[in-house]
């Protein structure tokens, strides 16, 4: 073969290489708006259920837990007051601690949190958010949970930057297995969500998880995160979940309100 055909063919397989990875980057890019739209759309359809439980933890009403509990994993207090529930943690080893209301058995739902992580203590690498499809018999749920980073970066006393992680986890056999673990702005991510959100030192958090069958999907502040599709839990109750990933962390996390949707 002579030389200028080789050289043809070699232009030719680069430029074919080229423009496969273009292809690549291009389907990828559609495959994750395509799960946002999916997303968004199932948002749009859970909105419209009735309100079938809604709490602002102005009054114990719903009974959840308070006080002082202590085992071999962790210390842990739980209160009502100033219209929050106040949850605070000293873990001896990674936990996991729950809480649930009695409630309807329920599979499909849109489920909203509203809390706050307290900065003035310990470290903020622990996840809080809601606890759904739990059952208190045999001590089995999923909880999606929201941890973050903050970082100050000048123009005033509300120029913070906030860096949203996320962590789904399924609960049973008294063991947690992560379905899902990423950061709103990895590239890594399904779709990547929030790499950079402007909170007030003491921001509000909201999260949404919407379930429909064997899938959920998961939104930090409007934002949509990720899904998981998962079948092992069916149906159950709702509640709210503080996981702490580490040994020897202090975490306090104030959820301000809760919301259940359902069909």
């Amino acid at each position: 073969m002579s030389t200028f055909w080789k050289k043809f063919l070699m232009i030719v397989g680069f430029l074919g290489l080229f423009g496969l990875l273009l292809y690549s980057g291009y389907a990828s890019k559609r495959a994750r708006e395509n799960e946002r739209d999916e997303a968004v759309a199932a948002l749009d359809r859970a909105r419209k259920y009735p309100i079938l439980f809604t709490d602002d933890f102005n009054a114990n009403e719903n009974n959840w837990p308070v006080g002082e509990n202590a085992d071999g994993s962790l210390e842990e207090s739980r209160s009502i007051q100033n219209g929050v529930y106040r949850w605070e943690i000293v873990a001896n080893e990674p936990s996991i601690s729950w809480a649930w209301i009695d409630g309807e058995d329920i599979s499909d739902f849109y489920l909203r949190v509203e809390a706050r992580l307290d900065r003035s203590v310990g470290t903020w690498t622990a996840y809080f958010g809601p606890a759904f499809r739990v059952n208190p018999r045999w001590m089995e749920f999923y909880a999606f949970g929201h941890s973050e980073f903050v970082e100050r970066k000048g123009g005033g006393d509300e120029e913070y930057f906030h860096y949203s992680y996320y962590r789904f986890v399924r609960f049973t056999d008294n063991n947690p297995e992560i379905l899902r673990s990423d950061y709103a702005g990895s590239t890594s991510s399904n779709f990547p969500g929030l790499p950079e959100v402007r909170h007030p030192p003491d921001g509000m958090v909201n999260i949404v998880v919407v379930a429909e069958g064997s899938q959920f999907w998961c939104f930090i502040d409007g934002e949509y995160v990720t899904q998981v599709e998962d079948d092992a839990l069916a149906r159950g109750w709702v509640g709210l979940a503080l996981m702490v990933p580490n040994s020897g962390e202090h975490t306090i996390v104030e959820f301000d309100r809760i919301e259940l949707r359902a069909p």
